[in-house]
């Protein structure tokens, strides 16, 4: 009985293989189906031959065509279907498992399965060495999986190795980008910085260049107006103090900004002690901060948070105050019409200079120091430098040739005086007042001659803030110049007044409020 059940089944075997060719399916029809781009049809032809012929060599070939016209066409069911027969049948036959991990992630992530395909896909990136960019588009696959799937925390661990990586890929050009965005949203503007330059530099042909240079004018430029609590949108000082940052602005008094606390408050002539709401300029020391209005010198009491107001019977010369700075213990003061008045903190007494004593004008709009002088910009008589060790006035009132007029701002880089005018340009001599130079938009790149305030950055470099210019900056010992308007970022092109903290550099403008920049340095 089992020897004639087996020589049955012999003969139905034998049978199978020499059937007609007519009665078994043609697996070349899937071929050129799939060959057309007719995967779904190939699909059921391949299966009719494998379903029909069952297992053989040419079974195997069939079931990795089948997978691959499953995938083109998205068949996720005749995929698993043709992968489980083909593992089942070919165990020894481990070639196709990558490609079939692949297709796999692929048509789990084309139906919807995200959680399965990230799985696959994470597994492929652990068992497989890809070359960078493959790699890397796997990655970008997991980043828009885990982002459906509401994994902020692995798209941001992904981005990060990618940004890690240092490979020149568009997905890691992607990843810096957007973890600069990340880090601008967090307000940490120095890392967001960083990674939007290496953006720039490392991937100089990403298509989305445009945005990057974008996003770093967004990074690098923060303004602060009204809207934000500033007193006035035109700003005559910033100074300083810690944690506070000073602002003196031109009819809205004086605001206060406590970082730490993240407290705002602006003091006017209704709402506390201060004489007048027109500031033009402020100095700090230790515990106080002297304020320049147009109707008096105030002072604020850090240890009481009180203002006073200082009488002119106490020794001050007069009331239209323009510019105050204190060094070596003595309080210096400039007003329009009345000079340069000083206050010794070592004995409380005033001194006063007007033109009699060797003032060549008595409109005083700036004062600086250098090492044992002190300079004084006037309105219409140049510059003139007091002598502290001979306690003598010499002035400067045509060092070019021409008279120096409307001085607005002078600074000291430790070597020369840089003098800012309107209408002249910068001026610039040595602390002994030799070795003259001028710089105007017609010898130079200053964008115009209407200087409203000089500054010298920390790294030595000079700042011009000007009408209608913007801002420039000037190194010296190259020669280049470098401006900033509006079309950069800044909030007005009338800058009057810049200050520096670390690689922030803050300009106040006419109108536009305070434009803050973040340095490349």
């Amino acid at each position: 009985m089992v020897r004639a059940l087996l020589t049955a089944c012999a003969c139905l075997v034998l049978a199978a293989a020499w059937a007609p060719a007519a009665s078994r399916p043609d697996p070349g029809e899937g071929d050129r189906l799939a060959g057309a781009g007719k995967h779904a049809d190939a699909v059921r032809e391949y299966k009719k031959y494998v379903q029909t012929v069952g297992y053989s060599r040419e079974s195997g070939r069939v079931l990795l065509a089948l997978a691959r016209s499953a995938h083109a066409s998205g068949d996720l069911g005749s995929f698993v279907w043709a992968r489980g027969l083909f593992t089942r049948w070919f165990p020894v036959e481990t070639g196709p498992v990558r490609e079939f991990d692949e297709y796999e992630a692929s048509l789990r992530m084309r139906a919807g399965d995200w959680a399965g395909a990230m799985a696959l896909v994470e597994g492929l990136l652990k068992k497989y060495s890809y070359p960078p960019e493959v790699g890397d588009r796997w990655r970008g696959l997991l980043i828009a999986g885990y982002d459906r799937l509401a994994r902020p925390d692995r798209v941001f661990e992904i981005r990060l190795e990618l940004v890690r990586s240092g490979r020149r890929t568009a997905q890691v050009a992607d990843a810096l980008y957007r973890v600069s965005e990340w880090a601008l949203k967090k307000d940490k503007r120095e890392l967001a910085l960083y990674y939007v330059n290496r953006l720039l530099s490392e991937h100089p042909g990403w298509p989305h260049i445009r945005h990057a240079e974008g996003l770093k004018r967004a990074i690098t430029w923060k303004t602060i107006t009204v809207e934000d609590g500033l007193g006035d949108n035109s700003v005559s000082a910033i100074r300083f103090d810690g944690d506070d940052i000073w602002v003196g602005t031109w009819l809205g008094g004086v605001t206060r900004f406590s970082r730490s606390q993240g407290r705002l408050q602006k003091y006017t002539a209704k709402n506390s002690g201060l004489v007048s709401d027109l500031i033009r300029d402020l100095c700090i020391d230790q515990t106080r901060v002297w304020t320049a209005t147009f109707e008096g010198l105030a002072w604020f009491d850090k240890r009481t948070d009180a203002w006073q107001t200082v009488l002119t019977v106490a020794g001050l010369a007069g009331q239209r105050i323009k510019c105050v700075t204190v060094s070596d213990n003595r309080l210096w003061v400039g007003t329009i019409g009345n000079g340069v008045s000083m206050l010794d903190f070592r004995n409380q007494k005033w001194r006063t200079w007007r033109r009699a004593d060797g003032l060549p004008d008595e409109n005083i709009v700036t004062i600086t120091h250098t090492p044992g002088s002190v300079w004084a910009g006037s309105l219409s008589g140049g510059i003139a430098r007091y002598d502290l060790v001979a306690e003598k006035w010499k002035t400067w009132a045509a060092p070019m040739g021409t008279p120096l007029q409307n001085i607005k701002a002078t600074a000291f880089d430790g070597q020369r005086l840089w003098i800012a005018t309107h209408g002249a340009g910068l001026y610039s001599c040595d602390e002994n007042g030799t070795g003259w130079e001028q710089y105007t938009s017609g010898n130079s790149g200053l964008p115009v001659d209407f200087v409203h305030a000089v500054s010298v950055g920390p790294d030595g470099r000079i700042w011009a803030g000007t009408l209608e210019g913007g801002a420039a900056v000037f190194e010296r010992r190259t020669g280049r110049w470098k401006v900033y308007t509006i079309h950069d970022g800044l909030a007005g092109n009338d800058v009057i007044t810049i200050a520096f903290e670390g690689r922030y550099i803050w300009f106040g403008t006419l109108n536009g409020g305070i434009s803050v920049l973040l340095g490349d340095g």
